[in-house]
């Protein structure tokens, strides 16, 4: 997921395919996007809490916006595969 939201989608692909490949666990296709989708939402979630923190400067919380939206659209896109 780490590799996804960072435009490594190659390297993501490349990650999973040599693991597969190493541990023979041909069932992980099956449940990653549901982990990876789950794993993006939580960072997402996390971020929007600096939102309200009133202590945090308006410039870090309009970043922690875009990487909250950021993180909710990769988690929507991997819920549209499952």
């Amino acid at each position: 997921m780490d590799l996804d939201y960072h435009g490594r989608e190659d390297l993501s692909e490349h990650l999973m395919g040599a693991y597969v490949g190493e541990s023979g666990d041909h069932e992980l296709m099956e449940v990653l996007d549901f982990y990876k989708c789950y794993r993006a939402y939580v960072r997402g979630k996390v971020e929007s809490f600096r939102l309200d923190d009133p202590h945090i400067p308006k410039g870090e919380k309009e970043e922690a916006l875009k990487r909250a939206q950021k993180y909710f659209s990769l988690a929507h896109r991997y819920a549209q595969r499952f």
